[in-house]
């Protein structure tokens, strides 16, 4: 008989957990359940499937292809299609603290992007700030979103594309 995983079930405050985890992981579910003793609050975040590499690799070949047209720089098309198709949080930000928000957000790659979105209502002395997250951080389902985005842009410009079936490929790989 081969043991394939190790299901770790404990009992807090009334509340069932249970792990299932690679045999040779039962010694982090053991201390994965004494973390959890004690706690206030536990977060359950849904796995997705990280974007694919050919995702990302056709997603750049259309953003070269659009700023050649547009006759402007990959990374400044790419930040566009960011702000128009990509993830973000409205966070809000000290005024005297945005323009170094800004530079420690940008720090984390190209499409890394801010919006300033004013005051905010609520908070005297802060702002709301749109918080765009680069595309390396995008799961299947919101890079799918992104590459559809970047396809609408080159149908529009007149540029060539995969056909819905290849595409329909490229988000299952």
């Amino acid at each position: 008989m081969k043991i394939t995983g190790i299901q770790v079930t404990d009992s807090l405050d009334g509340v069932r957990f249970s792990l299932l985890l690679p045999p040779e992981s039962s010694m982090e579910a053991h201390w994965a359940m004494q973390d959890l003793r004690g706690a206030n609050e536990v977060e359950v975040i849904r796995k997705r499937k990280k974007r694919s590499g050919d995702q990302n690799a056709y997603m750049w070949e259309l953003v070269g292809k659009i700023a050649e047209k547009l006759r402007s720089s990959q990374n400044e098309v790419y930040r566009g299609l960011i702000r128009d198709y990509g993830v973000y949080e409205v966070i809000p930000v000290r005024e005297d603290h945005i323009d170094h928000w800004v530079e420690i957000w940008a720090q984390r790659g190209i499409g890394w992007v801010c919006d300033d979105l004013g005051e905010c209502r609520n908070h005297t002395g802060y702002h709301n700030i749109r918080t765009f997250y680069g595309s390396s951080s995008y799961n299947t389902k919101e890079m799918a979103r992104l590459i559809d985005g970047v396809i609408q842009e080159c149908r529009q410009l007149g540029i060539e594309t995969l056909s819905d079936d290849e595409i329909r490929r490229l988000y299952e790989r």
